[in-house]
């Protein structure tokens, strides 16, 4: 598997873009969030596989931050056209508050 690393921070952390296999702490770091909120709710791992298998999917508007080996944050992106693109919130641990900033900033 080729792991493409976007860019390194500060060596705390590096961001990369979508691989398979990340969909499951995708999934547990979104719940974690989704679980104190009344309203809303982390799309499930089997949409998202759906959702990522589409051909129109682009894995480069999914960033995905580790700290060594762990899956810490993510954010991701669409494509409204070639002039827009629509970003959802980014998503972290709470010991990994300060990576969303540097989500937000790729």
């Amino acid at each position: 598997m080729i792991i493409n690393v976007l860019f390194i921070i500060d060596t705390m952390y590096k961001i990369i873009t979508y691989q398979e296999g990340f969909i499951e702490e995708q999934f547990n770091i979104g719940s974690a969030i989704y679980d104190k909120w009344r309203m809303g709710g982390q799309t499930r791992p089997e949409q998202l596989k759906q959702a990522y298998s589409k051909e129109d999917f682009d894995p480069e508007t999914r960033f995905y931050a580790f700290s060594g080996n762990e899956p810490v944050g993510f954010l991701t992106a669409s494509a409204i056209d070639k002039d827009k693109i629509y970003f959802e919130f980014p998503y972290s641990k709470n010991e990994h508050m300060a990576v969303k900033e540097y989500l937000i900033q790729h």
